[in-house]
């Protein structure tokens, strides 16, 4: 529903424009996952637009489910960040 994906895109911006410094995790997720958010800043809102999006959505094949992979590796930043050297940028 394009109303909670606008609602929820306002909640973002205000924790991050009045509560930055509390919730300093939340915007360094929002920087690494930013293609998600330019996709959201160009979702389609006409009918069309949102009919041809289905169409290829579709036609595209089934993404592997993460349940069936075999390999057990957890997804990137599953895990917390290891502390930061002292008087090092690592």
């Amino acid at each position: 529903n394009h109303h909670l994906v606008f609602f929820l895109l306002e909640v973002f911006n205000n924790i991050i424009q009045y509560q930055f410094d509390g919730n300093s995790n939340l915007v360094y997720a929002i920087i690494r996952k930013r293609n998600v958010f330019h996709q959201l800043a160009n979702l389609p809102t006409d009918l069309q637009s949102i009919q041809r999006a289905l169409q290829r959505k579709k036609k595209a094949p089934e993404p592997i489910s993460r349940t069936n992979s075999q390999d057990g590796m957890s997804m990137e930043g599953s895990r917390p960040a290891a502390p930061a050297e002292p008087g090092t940028l690592k």
